[in-house]
């Protein structure tokens, strides 16, 4: 999609529906679901927002607020584990102190989380208001400031103002400050839009006018999982796909929401371990996420037709084959190359080629860093988490059926399909050719996709249809691996085939690799068959009960 295409999508998304959110009530414990828009900048980006005419109104006379928020768990970190995070906040301006407890919601730059707020004398936990949380039963225990410790501190300058928008009201807030645990350190700065009334496409709207003058991406983490990643130290971590969690009762655009979040999400999550570890696991894991996403979009294209979707289909695409020469390359060099240089330590011929696809690599890692830090890639973040979260597919009349089915029915009708489909080309497995086994592994990660998705749905029925669907996903996992070793013949020879034809000493280590495809290929197509069998074998999950 050309860039104007991604800014069309900016354009038009706030002008579209999405859903409601809850209001806080006026218990002295309120509880209330948040629903917020964080989107990460640098200092320079918040005097750019400072100074915008959409905020310098409601900014001024203003002066940014010094907050110090403590946070406190247990010494094994129980409440991060149960995914909430609790604070005593001090505002140096009034001396007002607010205890808060916030459930960690699986969010991908939109979160919508329950949290149970309340103001406290001093700055210590109030035990009373504790106690009108979930925390007791979290905790195991009716005292639970008893065996809770502060476990880091966050320090924010925070300017922070409403700004009515029709008939939407959103709190505005610009945050730069830091997270410290002991000696360690991580910045902070971020602009949040939280929705006090209105629907989410009103906060897309502002944020998609804020963003024509900063450079604005979404974030994932809170401040609380900040702080958490310096309390234990943990370096980034390649991050597998997140469980969509769908039940029996949901509807088809309710279950599409929750399917591409989690997508999106976990595209987000192996940014870091990327861009600061190289780790060719979080490659994999980033083009994984965006499979997904891509498949989710092609599973519910009857519910969710609208002008954008091939738009947000195009760009998801364009930066999976940007991944994909890393990819490919770490791969080789982690498979074809390195059994070479096992089975010849000492040769020259391995080692120059080795060399020069690691220099390959190390280019096309280059390239990904560009364009992770490049207005393209956070143009698609932020459109596609617009589109998911208030797309005009939601609003269509003519899809309206479509959105409100029960998702179980759209489930089977593409489980069935597209099982038939893969299950006829895999009992004519060594007949065909090298592309229709590729296309046949494309099509076995997408049936794998779908199943992982709707699983859940059936499985839930009996415990008979959950071990269906975990040998269904199980088979088809395998399928997946087998014919990916069918298909890393062909990918060599597609790299090896780059080289110079005056690279003698690699043409030389290249036709060995070519050689050992071809004397383990009998072996990987028996493979391959009886990975195909297998699958033939697994009953379907989501047939009625039998």
């Amino acid at each position: 999609m050309p860039r104007s295409g991604a800014a069309g999508l900016s354009r038009g998304i706030g002008a579209q529906i999405g859903d409601g959110a809850g209001m806080m009530s006026d218990a002295i414990v309120q509880a209330v679901t948040e629903t917020e828009l964080k989107l990460l900048c640098s200092p320079a980006d918040l005097a750019v927002l400072r100074r915008h005419k959409r905020l310098r109104d409601a900014f001024a006379g203003l002066r940014p607020r010094h907050l110090r928020a403590t946070y406190y768990d247990t010494p094994d970190l129980r409440l991060r584990a149960a995914g909430f995070g609790l604070r005593l906040r001090r505002d140096a301006a009034t001396g007002a102190v607010r205890q808060t407890l916030k459930a960690e919601a699986a969010g991908a730059g939109l979160f919508q989380r329950d949290e149970w707020e309340s103001a406290v004398a001093g700055e210590h936990l109030d035990r009373a208001a504790l106690a009108a949380t979930p925390l007791p039963d979290i905790l195991e225990t009716d005292d639970p400031a008893a065996v809770l410790q502060p476990v880091f501190v966050v320090e924010a300058e925070r300017l922070s103002a409403p700004l009515r928008i029709g008939d939407a009201v959103i709190e505005v807030t610009l945050d730069e400050g830091a997270a410290i645990a002991g000696s360690a350190r991580t910045a902070i700065c971020e602009l949040e839009l939280e929705l006090i009334s209105g629907k989410p496409r009103d906060l897309f709207a502002l944020a998609r006018k804020l963003a024509r003058k900063a450079d604005l991406r979404p974030g994932l983490q809170s401040k609380a999982q900040i702080g958490y990643a310096l309390v234990t130290g943990a370096r980034p971590l390649p991050v597998k796909a997140f469980d969509a969690g769908l039940h029996p009762d949901i509807r088809v655009g309710e279950a599409f929401r929750i399917i591409a979040r989690a997508s999106l999400r976990q595209v987000l999550a192996n940014e870091p371990a990327l861009v600061q570890m190289r780790d060719p696991a979080a490659v994999h894991q980033m083009r994984v996420g965006l499979r997904r996403l891509r498949a989710a979009v092609a599973l519910f294209r009857p519910a969710i037709r609208d002008r954008y979707r091939k738009a947000i289909t195009a760009e998801l695409r364009w930066l999976a084959r940007s991944l994909g020469d890393a990819r490919e390359l770490d791969v080789f060099l982690g498979t074809d190359v390195a059994r070479m240089r096992r089975k010849r330590p000492k040769s020259k011929d391995t080692a120059a080629l080795a060399a020069h696809f690691e220099d390959a690599r190390a280019e096309a890692y280059a390239r990904i860093l560009e364009i992770l830090s490049g207005p393209r890639y956070r143009a698609l973040l932020f459109d596609t988490l617009a589109w998911i979260e208030a797309g005009p597919w939601q609003g269509k009349a003519a899809t309206r059926k479509a959105r409100a089915m029960p998702v179980a029915v759209l489930a089977r009708d593409n489980l069935a399909r597209r099982s038939k489909d893969v299950g006829r080309r895999a009992r004519i497995l060594s007949s065909l050719e090298v592309a229709e086994r590729h296309a046949l592994r494309l099509d076995v990660k997408k049936l794998r996709y779908a199943a992982e998705f709707f699983a859940p749905v059936f499985a839930a029925r009996d415990e008979k249809s959950a071990r269906r669907a975990a040998k269904f996903v199980r088979a088809l996992a395998q399928m997946q691996e087998r014919l990916g070793d069918l298909n890393d013949a062909a990918t060599s020879l597609s790299l090896t085939g780059r080289l110079d034809r005056n690279d003698a000493a690699g043409r030389r280590a290249a036709k060995l690799i070519e050689e050992d495809h071809v004397g383990r290929a009998a072996e990987s197509l028996a493979a391959a068959r009886d990975a195909c069998a297998a699958f033939i074998k697994a009953k379907p999950f989501w047939k009625e009960r039998d």
